[in-house]
């Protein structure tokens, strides 16, 4: 599995590690939903991990710092 559409389903956060055991994952379209946390490092694992869409949710707490590897090149966070 190298992408994973999960938008549009009412998803309300992210647990840490939440992707661990999907390591070729490269990209993850979460947007519209109704995310409000995303904890640390709940893409941390996701080494491959290159595009994430966050956009249309109702972010209260997301330290993208701790979320991410290093090498994460782009992340698309629009709240509503």
């Amino acid at each position: 599995l190298q992408s994973l559409y999960l938008n549009n389903n009412r998803l309300k956060s992210l647990k840490a590690f939440y992707f661990e055991k999907m390591k070729n994952l490269n990209r993850i379209y979460l947007q519209q939903n109704q995310i409000s946390i995303v904890e640390p490092r709940t893409f941390s694992n996701s080494f491959k991990l290159n595009f994430l869409n966050l956009s249309d949710n109702c972010m209260l707490f997301f330290d993208g710092s701790s979320a991410f590897h290093d090498n994460m090149i782009e992340y698309f966070s629009k709240s509503i």
